[in-house]
């Protein structure tokens, strides 16, 4: 009898999505902040940043680094798009929730950022809030891992 060692690779390629997923969230949220992005009227911006998120997490497309950022933004579907994509099944009720609570961390996010800058609420736990809402509605398979603390307790 076989016995397979090592771990499953679903982990290593979660990991990449989440790592990828708040790289970009951090490059966004540094260049909307840059282009004066004041929290308050700019949907479109914070729509596709929550779509950017959402893509990666789900692993629906990938591009490499922060130099493609722009390239990526362009391609968005919308999180809608990603979201029937993964479960065309999905009902409109389930959907209008998850895009909103999506758009909700980020927007709180972003407030929180125009007023002390990208380092509080951190990336890793504005993904983290993103990837628990995608997991209730079986959009990733895996639940995802708390962010460390920033002080490591």
């Amino acid at each position: 009898m076989a016995q397979v060692c090592g771990a499953h690779p679903f982990d290593n390629v979660w990991d990449a999505n989440v790592q990828r997923a708040e790289h970009h969230l951090r490059s966004a949220c540094e260049r909307w902040l840059r282009s004066g992005g004041d929290g308050v009227g700019v949907p479109t911006d914070l729509d596709v940043i929550v779509a950017v998120v959402v893509h990666d997490l789900t692993g629906d497309c990938y591009f490499g680094g922060n130099e493609n950022l722009d390239m990526e933004m362009r391609a968005i579907d919308g999180v809608n798009a990603i979201c029937l994509r993964r479960r065309p099944r999905l009902s409109p009720t389930d959907l209008a929730v998850i895009v909103t609570a999506c758009r909700a961390s980020v927007r709180d996010a972003a407030m929180k950022w125009t007023k002390t800058g990208p380092a509080s609420p951190r990336a890793a736990e504005v993904v983290f809030d993103i990837a628990t809402v995608l997991f209730q509605y079986k959009l990733v398979r895996r639940p995802p891992r708390k962010p460390v603390p920033a002080d490591g307790k």
